[in-house]
């Protein structure tokens, strides 16, 4: 599936003539485990990776939901919802990891930070909101955005 995917944003990117078009806006699509099928970048999210990591929008989407159920102090629905994230990204791992590990390495940081709040003894919105916003900036920053 990871292969598809990969096929998909690089033919998506390339441009009638052949050649990379980079200056066009490309939203690829990526069914996976823990994200909705055929979602995409949230709205106003321009995917133009700057890593080799390519588009972690379906990434992006989960990580949003998670901070606007924080910013509602929703913490067990953040906590529930955070799990597509967990799942999402280990199943991603054999795929992604090894086209930029740095870049894997500290993505998976971020998460274990953003898991570990949310799963603390007594978790508070301050500490998840936190390790939240880390890591959508991260996403965002590799994405392009």
């Amino acid at each position: 599936m990871i292969a598809v995917a990969v096929l998909g944003f690089t033919l998506s990117s390339l441009n009638s003539s052949g050649s990379a078009d980079t200056s066009q806006n490309t939203t690829t699509t990526v069914a996976g485990a823990g994200s909705t099928p055929g979602a995409s970048a949230p709205a106003g999210h321009q995917i133009r990776p700057t890593t080799r990591l390519g588009n972690l929008s379906k990434f992006a989407v989960i990580v949003s939901d998670v901070k606007a159920k924080v910013a509602k102090n929703d913490l067990a629905g953040a906590k529930t919802r955070v799990k597509d994230l967990e799942v999402a990204w280990d199943d991603a791992e054999a795929g992604l990891k090894p086209r930029d590990p740095s870049k894997w390495h500290q993505l998976d940081g971020q998460i274990d930070d953003v898991l570990t709040a949310l799963r603390a003894s007594s978790p508070t919105q301050a500490d998840c909101a936190s390790s939240v916003a880390t890591l959508m900036s991260t996403i965002n920053k590799f994405d392009g955005v």
